[in-house]
């Protein structure tokens, strides 16, 4: 059985008009359990007890589909078992116009850290996740390591595209500023599910060769165009989303 989990005003709104074409349940987000007969899970974020659904997801071996903010301006992105693109599916849904900037690997003076969301790190066990970044990317290099937390709502941070330019990598969980640097030509390291994945370098590629040699990066945003939708594409968006899933897994 399918259960969809309704979070508060318009996401729950947009779960409906995920889900209307299939047979499920709707559930509260606050619902603390999964039914037994679970065979799939679909949850809006992780905040009001989405979060805990998909750790219980991810210990029962149960799938789950997830919806969040969207991709290349489209309303929303839906994924499945991953917060990002777990899977490649060769071409693209529809034309992006995504300008590549020249490739800078090999360039740069700091370590961009760009560390996951509070509920992300409860969710996916990540709180230790810059004690490892601490413990390792400094094996490696000398460069100094600046952490760049998601600015939260009334708080001040240094302009993102400042930090950016002297940027030599950037390190992430998943944040989907990844994308940017990767269009801006800065080499990143993805430690979970980010949707550059794809072309993500290693730690222990730091102040080597490798970082010099760009990846194929057009393919990156080609590929998310198959898991981002406008709100009118939502009632027609699972079709695409389970032909995605049956694809090769990143």
């Amino acid at each position: 059985m399918i259960y969809t989990y309704l979070d508060k005003n318009i996401k729950g709104i947009n779960s409906k008009e995920l889900t209307q074409s299939v047979d499920c349940r709707y559930l509260e987000s606050n619902t603390k359990n999964l039914p037994l007969d679970a065979s799939l899970a679909v949850l809006h974020g992780t905040l009001r007890g989405m979060g805990d659904i998909i750790k219980e997801c991810m210990k029962r071996n149960i799938s789950w589909m997830y919806m969040d903010n969207g991709y290349l301006g489209k309303y929303k992105r839906v994924t499945m078992n991953g917060t990002a693109p777990t899977t490649f599916r060769p071409g693209k849904r529809f034309a992006h116009g995504t300008q590549l900037l020249p490739w800078r690997g090999g360039q740069g003076s700091s370590i961009l850290v760009l560390p996951p969301s509070p509920p992300y790190m409860d969710t996916f066990d990540q709180r230790d996740f810059l004690n490892f970044i601490a413990h390792n990317v400094n094996i490696y290099t000398d460069k100094n390591i600046i952490v760049r937390a998601k600015p939260a709502k009334g708080r001040l941070a240094r302009p993102l595209q400042e930090q950016l330019d002297d940027a030599y990598c950037v390190v992430t969980w998943g944040s989907a500023i990844a994308l940017e640097a990767m269009r801006q030509g800065i080499p990143t390291i993805s430690l979970g599910w980010c949707p550059a994945k794809m072309a993500s370098k290693k730690i222990e590629d730091l102040e080597t060769d490798a970082m010099k040699i760009e990846p194929e990066r057009m393919s990156i945003f080609d590929n998310i165009t198959w898991s981002s939708f406008d709100r009118n594409e939502l009632p027609y968006a699972w079709a695409t989303i389970m032909e995605n899933n049956r694809c090769q897994p990143i």
